[in-house]
């Protein structure tokens, strides 16, 4: 069974300053993951907000001038903690599809990891609650495009030709805003956890229905190849 490729990073990455010199306190290649690693454990806990930058320097270990000189700015900062995040639950997702057989299944079994570890309450607060307004709606539809899109393409990309009633992108795209608005929906609910499963089969009905094109219509079929690439629209 195709499995999906690794998707590309996310484009326009966090913000650096500038490269470390020689000899520097900053050249130490870790520093940027510990920071990166204590301030998703203090948002995750305190917030956005009511974190410092001082308080993430001293729960990585770093000076304040080591952290500003990785991360421009404390939105820089968060900008990087959840693409760490994303591509967390992105990986997870992908080795529980790569480790079953039918296309089915293995997709069944990446919903179920990545909406388990939306059960975590660090990735509710972080990833579900404060992204939107730390970073804007047209900045975390962007990261979030490249991260899990890329994904959902390649997954159904993975089914067989014959069931494909909706081209690859148009199908992900559908699964990525009912997957988008599970993920709100687990985040804000009294009992996650419930919340999960009740989301979970609902996005595998919708799976399903990708693979039945509507009565009187016929599936999409394949694009042909463009004969030309134009090189301006002008």
């Amino acid at each position: 069974m195709p499995t999906p490729a690794d998707p590309p990073t996310a484009s326009r990455p966090p913000r650096f300053a500038t490269q470390p010199r020689e000899g520097s306190a900053a050249v130490d290649a870790s520093t940027p993951e510990r920071l990166v690693e204590a301030a998703e454990r203090l948002f995750g806990t305190q917030g956005y907000w009511a974190t410092p930058l001082r308080c993430v320097a001293v729960e990585a270990g770093v000076t304040r001038g080591a952290l500003y000189h990785h991360f421009l700015d404390k939105r820089a900062l968060f900008e990087a903690v959840y693409v760490h995040m994303e591509r967390r639950l992105r990986d997870a997702a992908l080795r529980a599809y790569r480790a079953t057989d039918s296309s089915h299944d293995a997709l069944e079994a990446a919903l179920r990891a990545y909406l388990d570890g939306l059960l975590e309450p660090g990735v509710q607060r972080i990833a579900l609650v404060e992204a939107v307004p730390v970073l804007g709606i047209t900045r975390l539809r962007e990261l979030t495009h490249e991260i899990t899109l890329r994904l959902l393409e390649d997954a159904l990309r993975g089914r067989p030709r014959r069931s494909r009633a909706l081209a690859e992108d148009t199908g992900a795209r559908l699964m990525f805003g009912a997957l988008a608005e599970a993920s709100w929906f687990v985040a804000h609910a009294r009992d996650p956890a419930g919340a999960a499963s009740e989301m979970l089969p609902l996005l595998l009905a919708l799976y399903r229905g990708l693979d039945s094109p509507p009565q009187d219509q016929p599936a999409v079929a394949e694009p042909a190849a463009p004969a030309a690439r134009r090189e301006s629209w002008t």
